[in-house]
């Protein structure tokens, strides 16, 4: 089941501050490639995001664990692969994500 309104590294609840939650992108958003890719993004509160994106090493070993080696390898592929802005398609994947947290 998946937990709403937590921090995916130091599992603090921000239900009552929903704000305070942000995404972070393990490949900043400049990577077409996996800009919307829900394995480059993390739910993270604001502290553990600044901690994170200073702390690559760190970065690098949460993600590992969440993907493992295998899909955290086809990331990195995947992000270092050139792809063309596709505006359209974006936009068809953003509101197919979307219909999926109905």
């Amino acid at each position: 089941m998946k937990r709403h309104w937590f921090c995916e590294f130091c599992n603090l609840d921000c239900c009552g501050n929903k704000g305070y939650l942000t995404i972070s992108h393990f490949y900043g958003r400049r990577k077409e490639s996996v800009r919307f890719d829900d394995d480059n993004c993390l739910v993270l509160c604001r502290k553990c995001h600044l901690y994170l994106e200073n702390n690559k090493g760190e970065y690098t070993r949460i993600m590992m664990q969440k993907l493992g080696e295998k899909r955290f390898n086809v990331l990195t592929v995947r992000a270092n692969t050139i792809k063309k802005r596709d505006d359209f398609m974006d936009e068809i994947i953003i509101k197919e994500m979307m219909k999926d947290n109905d």
